[in-house]
């Protein structure tokens, strides 16, 4: 049994959960390969096909659904068909030190969807801003002070700005 992991992104399943399961020995009965015309990669002439079965997550009820599926061999890659929904999504082998890195940003993306989310409580704060809008306006207002000293520099004239120069 080969058994697919999603290691990041919380499309169709959530990261770190089994998103495919797929019958690979040679005992199990396997649907007919896919002849292709017309290539020349000799790889993709004949494509390999697996049965197993795909899951999929509602996202309102969190309930977990498997369906029937193929893993379909494409060169190097291959891809699962969610087959009642005709979904394919293709996949490849991570190396090792990419999946570390994939999974270190994809926990770092759920923190910051988690603090993104978060309400600042009304006892801390007069209005009920975000944190994030709280940041996001100590920001524009940092940036507004600058373009005022800016433009307060550029309306007192090149000699006045020589003897400040002079004057540091």
């Amino acid at each position: 049994m080969l058994v697919g992991t999603k290691i990041y992104s919380d499309n169709i399943v959530p990261s770190g959960e089994v998103i495919f399961k797929v019958k690979v020995s040679p005992e199990a009965t396997q649907p007919q390969p896919i002849d292709v015309a017309h290539v020349t990669d000799p790889r993709l002439k004949k494509l390999e096909r697996y049965t197993g079965k795909g899951r999929v997550v509602d996202k309102k009820s969190k309930s977990t659904h498997w369906l029937p599926g193929q893993m379909i061999l494409v060169g190097d890659y291959f891809a699962f068909a969610w087959l009642p929904i005709n979904l394919q999504i293709f996949f490849m082998r991570v190396p090792d030190n990419i999946t570390a890195q994939l999974l270190t940003l994809e926990e770092d993306r759920q923190s910051l969807d988690r603090l993104m989310s978060v309400e600042a409580p009304e006892s801390e704060s007069s209005s009920p801003l975000t944190e994030r809008e709280e940041v996001m306006g100590r920001m524009v207002g940092d940036e507004m002070e600058m373009e005022m000293q800016m433009e307060a520099e550029a309306d007192a004239g090149p000699e006045a700005q020589q003897r400040e120069l002079n004057e540091e």
